[in-house]
């Protein structure tokens, strides 16, 4: 698929600003339940904050469009921020697309146990979420060739009787 050559950078500038003064987008539609918070707190525990939170300007304030729970959790702490020159129109669009078009990659099941198996520490949050992950993914089974199964002769008239409440059937044709 080709790449198309005429694509605007929209990212105008990094700033550093106090998480708790960036203003959260009124229609952020995103939900943040206590097990994204544990993992988030256990991430920014281990590794820390890296990246960006999404931002406009609008009337003097910053408003967020990726990143919300980031900014809720650390609310004292300047964090990096990249400032995004879209219109209202484009941050909503921004904003429902983000998360979704991530959410559309694929997984490789063989990459993903590599990586478990490197983790070092089994007990770390990230490990524990990768292993649910991995238990999740679907596997990959090869097909059975159909001369593997016995051959089944439906002219054959057979009779039955279910054992448990007696009621008799005949098959065949």
């Amino acid at each position: 698929m080709p790449v198309n050559t005429k694509v605007r950078i929209r990212t105008q500038e990094l700033r550093y600003v106090r998480a708790g003064d960036i203003v959260p987008h009124p229609l952020n539609w995103r939900t943040h339940p206590e097990e994204q918070r544990q993992a988030l707190d256990a991430s920014l525990t281990k590794i820390g904050f890296a990246g960006a939170l999404d931002v406009v300007e609008r009337d003097g304030h910053m408003v967020n469009l990726d990143g919300h729970l980031r900014a809720d959790m650390l609310p004292d702490m300047v964090l990096p921020v990249l400032v995004h020159d879209f219109d209202d129109a484009e941050a909503r669009e921004y904003i429902a697309s983000k998360d979704l078009i991530g959410s559309k990659a694929g997984s490789d099941l063989e990459r993903a146990k590599a990586l478990l198996a490197e983790m070092g520490d089994p007990d770390s949050f990230a490990s524990r979420l990768l292993a649910g992950m991995v238990e999740a993914l679907p596997m990959t089974v090869e097909p059975i060739a159909p001369e593997a199964f016995a051959e089944y002769d439906e002219t054959i008239e057979t009779e039955h009787t279910c054992p448990k409440c007696g009621y008799e059937w005949s098959g065949g044709q």
